[in-house]
């Protein structure tokens, strides 16, 4: 059985990393999607206010379960202030049933790896030590990343 990778992608930089780790393994790719304004003054004020806020309604997401079954599975998100989108932790609120093999991947524009999120997004996850990766929009945009998404898929084990 496939693993599963859970991604939300706002501009579309995280679910071109989702798809090709997707591509590479085989895994079932899960979008979460948020609803709302996109990418733009509008969907950026509208979505900052939110990630600061925690308001906004529940993502059309895959049903809870969507991993319980997989080997493994990978959490995928932008970093939106400093933390993990809030699509994807309001996913994660609903306490899912996740794979002892679990990996996390933040997308942002900084190059700074965004340990804060990353212990955020792991403790919503219910794990402290999972393998990371952390790669920028301009990376994942010009088709880089080959050692570091190598090192996090071994890491993984996939």
């Amino acid at each position: 059985m496939p693993g599963a990778i859970l991604c939300h992608s706002f501009t579309g930089t995280t679910l071109t990393l989702c798809e090709r780790l997707a591509g590479e393994t085989g895994a079932a790719l899960h979008r979460i999607e948020a609803g709302g304004p996109g990418p733009g003054a509008i969907g950026y004020a509208v979505w900052g206010f939110r990630a600061v806020t925690g308001l906004g309604g529940a993502p059309e997401a895959p049903p809870a379960d969507a991993a319980a079954e997989a080997p493994w599975a990978v959490l995928a998100a932008p970093v939106w202030i400093g933390r993990a989108a809030l699509p994807l932790r309001r996913w994660l609120e609903r306490a899912p049933p996740l794979p002892d093999r679990l990996g996390l991947i933040l997308t942002s524009d900084s190059p700074r790896h965004p340990d804060p999120a990353f212990t955020e997004l792991g403790r919503l996850a219910g794990v402290e030590d999972a393998p990371r990766l952390h790669l920028t929009r301009k990376t994942v945009e010009t088709g880089g990343g080959d050692a570091e998404i190598a090192a996090f898929r071994e890491a993984l084990g996939v």
